[in-house]
Protein backbone atom coordinates (compact mmCIF):
# COMPACT_ATOMS: atom_id res chain seq x y z
CA UNK A 1 0.00 0.00 0.00
CA UNK A 2 1.26 3.16 -0.80
CA UNK A 3 1.27 6.33 1.42
CA UNK A 4 2.68 9.68 1.91
CA UNK A 5 3.93 11.68 4.34
CA UNK A 6 5.83 9.23 6.35
CA UNK A 7 8.34 10.39 9.44
CA UNK A 8 10.87 7.74 9.90
CA UNK A 9 8.14 5.87 12.30
CA UNK A 10 9.10 2.71 13.61
CA UNK A 11 6.78 0.09 13.27
CA UNK A 12 6.72 -3.08 14.75
CA UNK A 13 5.12 -6.30 13.46
CA UNK A 14 1.61 -6.81 13.52
CA UNK A 15 -1.44 -9.07 13.09
CA UNK A 16 -5.19 -8.32 11.79
CA UNK A 17 -8.09 -10.77 12.08
CA UNK A 18 -10.30 -9.85 9.48
CA UNK A 19 -13.85 -8.29 10.83
CA UNK A 20 -16.14 -9.64 7.89
CA UNK A 21 -14.89 -12.91 6.68
CA UNK A 22 -13.80 -15.08 9.12
CA UNK A 23 -10.07 -17.23 8.82
CA UNK A 24 -8.11 -14.18 7.27
CA UNK A 25 -5.33 -12.55 8.72
CA UNK A 26 -3.45 -9.18 7.83
CA UNK A 27 0.25 -9.38 8.60
CA UNK A 28 3.33 -6.66 8.62
CA UNK A 29 6.54 -7.55 9.68
CA UNK A 30 8.17 -5.08 11.85
CA UNK A 31 9.82 -2.17 9.79
CA UNK A 32 10.29 1.59 9.30
CA UNK A 33 8.21 4.32 7.47
CA UNK A 34 10.77 6.36 4.75
CA UNK A 35 10.61 9.57 5.07
CA UNK A 36 8.30 10.85 2.92
CA UNK A 37 5.97 8.68 0.26
CA UNK A 38 6.71 5.16 0.42
CA UNK A 39 5.28 1.96 0.62
CA UNK A 40 3.87 -1.01 2.68
CA UNK A 41 3.80 -4.79 1.64
CA UNK A 42 1.27 -6.82 3.83
CA UNK A 43 0.45 -10.47 3.87
CA UNK A 44 -2.73 -12.28 4.01
CA UNK A 45 -3.00 -15.68 5.01
CA UNK A 46 -6.93 -17.47 4.74
CA UNK A 47 -8.80 -19.69 3.10
CA UNK A 48 -12.38 -19.72 2.93
CA UNK A 49 -14.73 -22.01 0.74
CA UNK A 50 -17.09 -19.49 0.45
CA UNK A 51 -16.62 -15.75 -1.41
CA UNK A 52 -17.04 -12.05 0.23
CA UNK A 53 -14.63 -9.58 1.43
CA UNK A 54 -12.03 -9.77 4.33
CA UNK A 55 -11.84 -6.17 5.92
CA UNK A 56 -8.65 -5.14 7.90
CA UNK A 57 -8.72 -1.99 10.16
CA UNK A 58 -5.57 -0.86 10.05
CA UNK A 59 -4.39 2.04 12.17
CA UNK A 60 -0.17 3.25 11.69
CA UNK A 61 1.18 5.66 13.64
CA UNK A 62 -2.46 7.38 14.11
CA UNK A 63 -3.63 7.14 10.50
CA UNK A 64 -6.66 4.82 10.53
CA UNK A 65 -7.84 2.82 7.16
CA UNK A 66 -9.93 -0.18 6.12
CA UNK A 67 -8.35 -2.40 3.85
CA UNK A 68 -10.80 -4.56 1.56
CA UNK A 69 -9.20 -7.73 0.34
CA UNK A 70 -12.05 -9.68 -2.23
CA UNK A 71 -11.94 -13.48 -1.77
CA UNK A 72 -13.09 -15.72 -4.46
CA UNK A 73 -15.50 -18.52 -3.61
CA UNK A 74 -13.98 -22.37 -4.67
CA UNK A 75 -16.55 -21.97 -7.35
CA UNK A 76 -17.57 -19.07 -9.64
CA UNK A 77 -21.20 -18.83 -9.92
CA UNK A 78 -22.13 -17.05 -13.67
CA UNK A 79 -25.46 -15.39 -13.77
CA UNK A 80 -27.61 -17.05 -16.46
CA UNK A 81 -29.81 -13.83 -17.74
CA UNK A 82 -29.34 -10.06 -17.02
CA UNK A 83 -32.34 -7.53 -18.18
CA UNK A 84 -30.35 -4.28 -19.08
CA UNK A 85 -33.96 -2.28 -18.95
CA UNK A 86 -32.22 0.33 -16.78
CA UNK A 87 -34.57 -0.36 -13.61
CA UNK A 88 -31.15 -1.04 -11.88
CA UNK A 89 -31.53 -4.93 -11.24
CA UNK A 90 -29.65 -7.11 -13.09
CA UNK A 91 -28.54 -4.14 -15.44
CA UNK A 92 -25.19 -5.72 -16.45
CA UNK A 93 -23.88 -8.49 -16.80
CA UNK A 94 -20.69 -9.59 -15.42
CA UNK A 95 -19.00 -12.88 -13.08
CA UNK A 96 -18.88 -12.30 -9.48
CA UNK A 97 -15.49 -12.89 -8.05
CA UNK A 98 -13.67 -12.96 -11.27
CA UNK A 99 -11.03 -10.44 -11.14
CA UNK A 100 -10.74 -11.73 -7.45
CA UNK A 101 -9.51 -15.51 -8.59
CA UNK A 102 -8.61 -15.13 -12.08
CA UNK A 103 -7.41 -11.04 -12.49
CA UNK A 104 -6.23 -11.59 -15.93
CA UNK A 105 -8.83 -13.40 -17.49
CA UNK A 106 -10.75 -12.05 -21.02
CA UNK A 107 -14.21 -12.66 -21.58
CA UNK A 108 -15.83 -13.20 -24.80
CA UNK A 109 -19.16 -13.09 -25.82
CA UNK A 110 -20.88 -14.45 -29.36
CA UNK A 111 -24.16 -14.07 -30.54
CA UNK A 112 -26.19 -16.96 -32.17
CA UNK A 113 -23.73 -16.89 -35.32
CA UNK A 114 -20.88 -16.78 -33.38
CA UNK A 115 -19.94 -12.81 -34.19
CA UNK A 116 -17.95 -11.42 -31.27
CA UNK A 117 -19.92 -8.46 -29.58
CA UNK A 118 -18.12 -8.47 -26.75
CA UNK A 119 -14.51 -8.59 -25.02
CA UNK A 120 -14.24 -7.67 -21.26
CA UNK A 121 -11.44 -7.88 -18.67
CA UNK A 122 -12.44 -9.48 -15.50
CA UNK A 123 -13.10 -6.15 -14.05
CA UNK A 124 -15.68 -5.12 -16.69
CA UNK A 125 -19.22 -5.71 -17.23
CA UNK A 126 -21.43 -6.18 -20.14
CA UNK A 127 -24.40 -3.90 -20.95
CA UNK A 128 -25.92 -5.64 -23.84
CA UNK A 129 -24.99 -3.12 -26.22
CA UNK A 130 -22.33 -3.30 -29.01
CA UNK A 131 -20.53 0.47 -29.88
CA UNK A 132 -23.84 2.06 -27.54
CA UNK A 133 -26.62 0.03 -29.91
CA UNK A 134 -29.07 -2.45 -27.71
CA UNK A 135 -28.51 -5.51 -29.02
CA UNK A 136 -32.38 -7.66 -29.49
CA UNK A 137 -33.04 -9.74 -26.28
CA UNK A 138 -31.95 -13.77 -26.97
CA UNK A 139 -29.15 -16.37 -25.95
CA UNK A 140 -25.87 -15.08 -25.89
CA UNK A 141 -22.74 -17.57 -25.23
CA UNK A 142 -19.45 -16.66 -23.10
CA UNK A 143 -16.39 -18.07 -23.18
CA UNK A 144 -13.52 -16.81 -20.20
CA UNK A 145 -9.87 -17.48 -21.04
CA UNK A 146 -7.95 -18.25 -17.88
CA UNK A 147 -4.49 -18.26 -16.63
CA UNK A 148 -5.42 -22.09 -15.41
CA UNK A 149 -5.90 -23.61 -19.41
CA UNK A 150 -7.46 -26.11 -17.60
CA UNK A 151 -10.30 -24.37 -16.06
CA UNK A 152 -11.59 -22.51 -18.96
CA UNK A 153 -15.63 -21.03 -18.41
CA UNK A 154 -18.10 -21.46 -21.59
CA UNK A 155 -21.81 -21.49 -20.92
CA UNK A 156 -25.03 -19.18 -22.56
CA UNK A 157 -26.48 -16.36 -21.18
CA UNK A 158 -30.01 -14.97 -21.80
CA UNK A 159 -30.36 -11.18 -22.39
CA UNK A 160 -34.12 -10.53 -21.58
CA UNK A 161 -35.53 -6.81 -22.86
Amino acid sequence: IDYAGGNSLQLNALSIASTELTGFTLSLDATTLAAGDGNLTFSIQGSSADGGTAFFPVDIGGKSCNIAFPVAPETLEVPAFFSPNGDGINDLWAIPYLAAKYPESKVFIFDRFSKLVAQLTAWDAWDGQVEGIELPAGIYWYIVETSDKNNQLTGSITLMR
